[in-house]
């Protein structure tokens, strides 16, 4: 399966949205442990295979909006 070709506008909005989902996962798992060690996070496109990895954000807890 081929990705598909996203111009600036939808690579940022999904960029959001995955990041919005780390640093919503990350605030929870976080909250859940008082020494949880991870405090950054990274987003990236990949294939169903693992294969064509795309960078598309990253970023620490403290990025994160409440």
């Amino acid at each position: 399966m081929r990705k598909p070709d996203w111009d600036e506008t939808t690579r940022e909005d999904w960029a959001r949205i995955a990041a919005s989902a780390a640093c919503r996962s990350l605030r929870t798992q976080a909250a859940r442990a008082a020494n949880w060690p991870y405090v950054k996070w990274a987003t990236v496109i990949t294939a169903e295979d693992g294969t064509a990895r795309e960078f598309m954000a990253s970023g620490t807890l403290t990025d994160c909006a409440s």
